[in-house]
């Protein structure tokens, strides 16, 4: 597998359970990690898939879960 292809990113934030199955219901798929989200952009998704996932992200940090 290629460099590219092995990519994790950890989005710190807190309470990331709930973050994580806040996004789970919005068919995003993060895995919960200690002290954040790990993402794996890499994970067949397109450009506009992860643009989602922030759009979401940003919008659910603001809201107490």
């Amino acid at each position: 597998m290629d460099e590219e292809r092995r990519l994790f990113v950890n989005v710190k934030v807190k309470n990331n359970r709930d973050l994580e199955a806040e996004l789970y219901k919005r068919r995003i798929a993060v895995s919960a990690r200690v002290g954040g989200l790990r993402v794996s952009p890499h994970f067949y998704n397109s450009e506009e898939e992860i643009e989602t996932f922030l759009k979401e992200l940003r919008a659910l940090r603001g809201v107490a879960i």
